[in-house]
């Protein structure tokens, strides 16, 4: 298949849909210095289907802690700015992309779940280290795999062919992917950054998040941390041969030893999964 065609549908805004409009609506307003709690209220209640998620994920076990919530200005002053926005992304991005299509090998909600997953790990170990911004870690690596529902919607024949390859080769998505498409899931997903008009930062991050041993940036490097560790733990293995090696540089780097994997992320992980049924609850994903 010619990579242009790919390229061609990413560049067509419509085609592709737009960024998520209330967690950019959030992010704009809350970026201000005089924003008010109650402007970023109204935002979120004017889609009412968003703001029963938000509702729902702030009673979850992982952010109530034992409070429960029936007012959304009291659940986002619980959450904060910053719990806020991630929510909301995560959400508006796993309605972005919907099918209807069933393939097999490959788990809907497992994939969401490694997404969330691997954003809120990159986040921890930004915050850690001090090596790289928080924010840009979650926001990365939740947009990283943006470009597999984007194939799986659009180019579902190619797709289905995709993970049939994987199968048969024990290879990654990614590498099925470029040998199949001319194009990786990553680069893809860089471009629909792109056509979306994010930070030349976060883009860079997703496409240099696929190429392990020459991470184009620190938000790289913690993506790349992240997806090691996962693919370690056999988390939500939506990619089944993604390789399991964690680079001994970055372990260093980052000063993650086997304690942190097994013990630290062992309990986010198990937090994880109650988080995620109450974010793809209302979606219809298997």
């Amino acid at each position: 298949m010619n990579k242009q065609i790919i390229v061609d549908a990413v560049q067509n805004a419509q085609h592709i849909g737009s960024y998520p409009a209330v967690s950019m609506k959030v992010f704009a307003a809350a970026g201000k210095p005089d924003y008010h709690l109650e402007e970023l209220c109204n935002l979120v209640a004017l889609e009412p289907t968003i703001s029963a998620q938000v509702l729902r994920v702030s009673n979850s076990v992982y952010y109530s802690r034992g409070v429960r919530f029936t007012s959304l200005v009291k659940a986002v002053v619980h959450l904060g700015i910053e719990n806020l926005r991630r929510i909301l992304l995560a959400i508006e991005l796993i309605g972005l992309y919907p099918s209807k299509t069933t393939v097999s090998g490959f788990k809907d909600s497992d994939f969401w779940k490694h997404s969330l997953a691997g954003a809120m790990l990159a986040q921890e170990l930004a915050e850690r280290s001090k090596f790289a911004d928080i924010e840009l870690c979650f926001v990365s690596g939740m947009l990283r795999n943006i470009g597999v529902p984007f194939l799986r919607q659009f180019f579902p024949e190619k797709f289905k062919a995709i993970i049939e390859d994987c199968e048969q080769t024990k290879k990654a998505f990614g590498n099925s992917c470029g040998d199949l498409l001319g194009i990786d899931h990553r680069h893809i997903g860089c471009l629909i950054c792109q056509n979306w008009n994010l930070p030349h930062d976060i883009c860079c991050s997703i496409e240099g998040g696929n190429k392990p041993s020459e991470p184009s940036s620190t938000v790289s490097e913690a993506i790349i941390l992240a997806d090691a560790v996962l693919a370690k733990r056999q988390y939500a293995n939506w990619d089944n041969y993604y390789p399991t090696s964690i680079r001994v540089d970055l372990l260093r780097k980052y000063a993650i030893d086997e304690e942190f994997i097994e013990n630290k992320c062992g309990s986010m992980l198990n937090d994880i999964d109650v988080l995620a049924v109450e974010m793809l609850a209302g979606y219809d994903r298997d």
